[in-house]
């Protein structure tokens, strides 16, 4: 058994000259990590306008309330 008890202890690309563990280097498809990035960003974008569109509603909705007070 290996006993690993510092971070120093694990070889990287400092201590290899040839390391490279990237998924483009090892020619692992990287396509379905820009489609998870693609659709996390749209449901943000999703979200951002829900909430742009409530916070227009109650400062309209505000307004309407201190023009009522007002006169």
């Amino acid at each position: 058994m290996i006993n690993i008890k510092t971070s120093k202890q694990i070889r990287t690309m400092r201590s290899l000259k040839s390391f490279r563990s990237c998924r483009s280097t090892t020619g692992a498809s990287t396509e379905h990590l820009d489609r998870g990035r693609i659709y996390r960003e749209e449901m943000r974008l999703a979200n951002r306008e829900l909430r742009r569109q409530g916070l227009e509603e109650a400062w309209e909705s505000h307004l309407s309330r201190c023009a009522r007070r007002q006169g």
